[in-house]
């Protein structure tokens, strides 16, 4: 069975591109991986590079999008990582959103990008009882106002990631080099360091929604 995984949000500059680069950089390293990219600018390749190890495809046209789901040959995967752009349109999220077993929801640790993205998760997630949990990405490291934050999303009972992603200069050496962080060696540790924490916490979730999708099957049976 393959899984999707959607990293939206509306608002620009929240690391959706970097997530999902490096997500499926970690999980390619145990399971078989393809990405989703449905920026008009084609974003992944652009970091990525012609030579990428890992499948990409581009569907940015909503008919490619209603087409997905029904794909075989987009989806002979264990994970399917989807990439989305800044300023998506409502429907476009929808469809991405009601087809994936977890959006991540990438939000820089700063109340300027917490407004927008509670919006779409006001909108879009929460009415179509979307599953999803809200990534904090770009923190100064040793920034207590990454706690602030953190506690802010807590206090509104909002899904949220226990790892957040820090910022670090591995990141502009791994765009200018054509690589995720996870082909770069111990130079970029702290950065893999955090998203292999990550990525362990969506296959916990996973692993957990899947036990109680069982256990609840049990009990109607019975």
């Amino acid at each position: 069975m393959t899984t999707i995984l959607s990293i939206m949000n509306p608002k620009g500059g929240v690391a959706k591109t970097t997530t999902t680069i490096n997500l499926a950089s970690y999980l390619s390293r145990t399971y078989s991986v393809a990405i989703i990219d449905t920026d008009p600018q084609a974003s992944i390749k652009t970091w990525l590079g012609e030579q990428s190890p890992l499948k990409i495809y581009h569907a940015a046209h909503l008919s490619q999008l209603k087409a997905l789901p029904s794909n075989p040959r987009a989806l002979a995967f264990d994970f399917i990582l989807i990439d989305t752009p800044a300023n998506m349109k409502p429907r476009h999220a929808e469809i991405i959103a009601e087809i994936s077993q977890l959006v991540l929801v990438p939000c820089k640790a700063s109340k300027l990008d917490l407004e927008p993205t509670l919006g779409f998760i006001d909108t879009c997630l929460i009415p179509n009882q979307i599953p999803f949990k809200v990534l904090l990405t770009q923190a100064i490291p040793t920034s207590s106002y990454n706690e602030e934050i953190k506690n802010l999303l807590l206090e509104q009972r909002i899904p949220l990631f226990s790892t957040i992603a820090r910022h670090y200069q591995a990141y502009i050496h791994a765009v200018a080099n054509h690589m995720s962080i996870f082909d770069m060696g111990y130079t970029a540790g702290s950065a893999q360091n955090d998203y292999q924490r990550i990525a362990q916490e969506v296959l916990e979730h996973l692993k957990q929604t899947s036990l109680t999708s069982t256990l609840s099957g049990h009990t109607k049976l019975n």
